[in-house]
């Protein structure tokens, strides 16, 4: 299978999930930055591949075995981002663009080889699950920071972003994977936040706020 075929199969997983339906031709577009009448060519022959349930007008989902091609993407990705990361020293900001080529290395034996290396993770450097072998990922729903407008104790889980802006800014303010979060005010304003993290006072944007998936504690 092609890349540009696989990277529009990643696409539609992804939007599925944020519009817990069918996706536009339009979303598509705009996500990779095409034209219309090039994304519907794309779906065309995805749909001939029966890789995807397209219907002109109405959108378009994966089927089952589009959903399988998307998981088995997502697993190779988050495997590399995690040896990057574990073995490699690199930084989770720098890891994204990396991963994004290794995941077309279409070989069962080498990602089960990497799998074990790694010692079977179960997430990526991100907090995002890496999905075990000929698992199809569901729908989960995340309560996001932003979402809380109190919050006496909850735990970052993941960054859903991968931009390299955010994640060096994460840094800065010293939020990573399970950090403890209190959120002291929100602003009427602009909705930004005073927090707390691992009690130290600190300020964040809303958009900083929805890349932030948690688990709330106490509430």
């Amino acid at each position: 299978m092609k890349i540009v075929e696989e990277n529009y199969i990643n696409v539609i997983f992804y939007l599925e999930r944020e519009s817990s339906g069918r996706v536009l031709t339009n979303a598509i577009a705009h996500k990779l930055q095409n034209n219309a009448a090039t994304v519907s060519n794309m779906l065309k022959i995805l749909k001939g591949k029966h890789l995807i349930d397209y219907v002109r007008y109405q959108g378009v989902r994966l089927t089952q075995k589009g959903e399988r091609l998307a998981t088995a993407l997502i697993r190779r990705h988050r495997q590399w981002e995690t040896f990057l990361v574990r073995k490699l020293n690199s930084g989770w900001d720098e890891v994204h663009d990396i991963a994004k080529q290794m995941e077309h290395i279409q070989s069962d034996k080498l990602t089960q080889y990497l799998d074990d290396y790694l010692g079977n993770p179960a997430v990526d450097p991100h907090g995002e699950r890496i999905p075990a072998e000929n698992e199809t990922l569901g729908i989960f729903k995340k309560m996001k920071l932003s979402d809380r407008q109190t919050c006496k104790r909850c735990v970052i889980k993941n960054v859903l972003q991968r931009d390299s802006n955010l994640l060096r800014f994460l840094d800065k303010m010293r939020i990573k994977i399970g950090s403890q979060i209190q959120i002291i005010n929100i602003e009427d304003f602009d909705n930004s936040l005073e927090i707390e993290i691992e009690g130290k006072p600190a300020f964040v944007s809303k958009e900083i706020a929805q890349n932030l998936p948690v688990e709330v504690y106490e509430s």
